[in-house]
């Protein structure tokens, strides 16, 4: 990580400070955010918007023409429309430009909506895919992350916000070049108690996200409950330990306390907001219109002409509020956006490699070399100083106690992590010059905790190990075959078809067992050259164990196979059983010599196998 991302991962001790410089550099990477999305709508909604800044003067200046028209008129034996008829034709031109203004604004504006809402989410989940494990298991990224998508859902609304300040500086500019040579003094009012406004906003904005911000991570635990409560899976236990009550307990609790200091805020702000409006408002009600009707009276300004001044008057009032409300409300969308920015900006902890690998058509040779590993914010190694040669096509199984570093060192592997001393070998490349994306092409991983998608049919939940190629269907029903799965697939209605979650429409849900054999189905399907399989046979029952593990050990001939497993059953028929114990290799061998040298893996070995005896 670089020194600015470390910088970017320690908390600010003012978060509500944004710098102008800062505000630029978001703005700019909000509208390239966007403008990916779609270029010609956000361009058509810019210019739009733009172009209905200078509407108002126009179509104010024409219709006081055509009161003072009509006045005239009034004053005349022979009237005739004559008169008025260019500015109406004018006004009613104005019209016209304004409505397909609108329409085509508020139809790109959709465009732009509809498009964002979606792929907003797939820049995320391609960013922390970039970001890769390591990083995305730092908890101030998590609470970025969090703060981040707030800051996506507020990204459009940042968009207008800043349209707005444009679209309001061009009517605020145009107005004042009217008014103030005519009315400076209560011009100048104006633009001092606006000032005050929007000074005054700003301070109870930012106040409102300090204290949002300092909540943030408090907030993502409180709120967890909700998730829960609304989750059939994590509803099954709760409603069994009566604990509905304790979890919405919890979660209304916070609510209560949120929602209380959210009001407090929010009419401490309105109340200001409402007293300088009043303020602003009077000064055009008792001075402004005095002055006009004054001039009225003394025949030096024309009816139309007041009409005019009025709205202009009105239109810098409102446009100037509207300037500082709207630039005020940017630093304020630009604060809740920074995290937003600051994640899509981040570089990974590992960096990439640049080597790419082909696809490897048999399994390659692995050396740990005095890798050591620990895991962020903890002095304790994990994996300490351990050397480990893996041969090309040798099948290894890895056993130890839990938390002896087993699944750490598969993801050293996968370079989830990066080691903190040591290197790691492939066919003799250390693993951090290759390019990742080319190394998972020849690397197929199964882990405890493998994943289930319950929206994809049995075929698709196979196949997604080997994306990338034309679906063999063949080789689908092989791998379903060597994970003990055909027979309950073939029982199911819609069989290799059939949607596997009972919330769709003629679903229906697999056991656990039976997941965990699709997801071995799944990395059967991929045929990767490097097969990892960890605890792969959790929930299943020991003749299916049995069975698929003769199948592994004969399907993957020539591939090189790592085992991790706490059944010595599943081991036993390992070329090589290598036993860990707090990141050390302690003993290695076959099942037959470790039992010989009656250590760790025999003591552990014979105390598995007295659980099955019967007295």
């Amino acid at each position: 990580m670089s020194e600015k991302d470390k910088e970017n991962n320690t908390p600010n001790k003012d978060v509500t400070n944004l710098s102008f410089a800062e505000l630029i550099n978001i703005s700019k990477w909000t509208y390239k955010f966007i403008r990916q999305i779609s270029p010609v709508a956000l361009h058509t909604y810019m210019g739009m918007r733009l172009t209905e800044g200078i509407y108002f003067i126009l179509d104010t200046y024409l219709f006081s023409k055509i009161l003072d028209g009509m006045i005239e008129l009034l004053q005349k034996d022979d009237a005739s429309l004559s008169l008025v008829f260019p500015y109406i034709l004018v006004f009613a031109a104005l019209q016209v430009i304004q409505t397909v203004t609108r329409f085509f604004r508020r139809y790109a504006y959709a465009t732009l909506d509809y498009k964002y809402s979606f792929e907003s989410d797939r820049k995320l989940y391609f960013q922390l895919k970039k970001l890769g494990i390591q990083t995305l298991e730092n908890p101030e990224v998590n609470n970025k992350i969090s703060r981040a998508r707030d800051g996506l859902n507020t990204t459009m609304r940042y968009i207008d916000t800043m349209v707005e300040v444009l679209t309001n500086t061009v009517s605020l500019v145009g107005s004042l070049i009217i008014i103030l040579a005519k009315y400076p003094v209560i011009t100048l009012a104006l633009v001092v108690f606006t000032l005050l406004r929007g000074a005054l906003d700003k301070k109870y904005k930012r106040k409102m996200y300090q204290f949002l911000y300092e909540i943030t991570e408090e907030r993502r635990k409180e709120t967890a409950p909700s998730h829960d409560l609304s989750s059939s899976k994590m509803l099954h236990e709760i409603l069994i330990s009566n604990s509905f009550s304790f979890f919405d307990a919890k979660y209304t609790k916070f609510i209560h306390w949120y929602i209380g200091k959210r009001l407090k805020q929010s009419k401490e702000m309105m109340i200001l907001n409402h007293g300088f409006g009043l303020a602003s408002g009077l000064i055009i009600e008792i001075f402004g219109y005095l002055t006009l009707f004054s001039e009225l009276l003394k025949k030096q300004i024309t009816v139309g002409n007041i009409f005019f001044y009025i709205r202009m008057l009105r239109e810098v009032n409102n446009s100037l509020g509207n300037v500082i409300s709207y630039t005020t409300d940017l630093f304020e969308l630009g604060i809740r956006i920074r995290d937003t920015y600051i994640l899509f900006t981040l570089t990974p902890n590992i960096a990439n490699g640049e080597n790419s690998i082909p696809k490897l058509k048999e399994g390659p040779e692995i050396l740990f070399r005095n890798v050591s590993f620990a895991y962020q914010n903890s002095n304790k190694d994990v994996i300490k100083n351990l050397s480990l040669h893996i041969r090309k096509g040798e099948k290894v199984a890895i056993v130890g106690h839990n938390g002896a570093g087993k699944t750490t060192l598969i993801k050293l592997l996968c370079r989830f992590y990066q080691t903190t001393q040591g290197e790691i070998l492939i066919n003799h490349e250390n693993i951090n010059t290759i390019e990742i994306e080319s190394l998972y092409k020849n690397l197929g991983v199964l882990f405890q905790d493998f994943n289930i998608y319950p929206y994809l049919t049995v075929k698709e939940n196979i196949v997604v190990g080997e994306p990338d190629t034309e679906i063999d269907e063949i080789a689908v029903r092989l791998a379903a075959q060597n994970a003990d799965a055909l027979e309950f697939i073939e029982e199911y209605p819609k069989k290799f078809d059939q949607i596997l979650s009972e919330k769709f429409t003629g679903g229906i849900r697999p056991s656990s067992g039976q997941w965990q054999k699709l997801a071995i189905a799944r990395f059967f399907y991929r045929n990767a050259p490097l097969v990892i399989f960890d605890e792969p046979t959790a929930a299943i029952d020991a003749v299916s164990e049995f069975n698929i593990f003769n199948k592994i050990y004969e399907f993957f001939k020539g591939k090189t196979v790592i085992i991790i497993s706490h059944r010595f059953s599943t081991v036993r028929n390992a070329d090589r059983i290598i036993v860990i114990d707090h990141g050390e290799i302690v003993e290695e061998g076959t099942h037959t010599e470790l039992l010989a040298k009656n250590g760790k893996y025999a003591e552990a070995f014979y105390l598995q196998a007295q659980g099955y005896k019967t007295d």
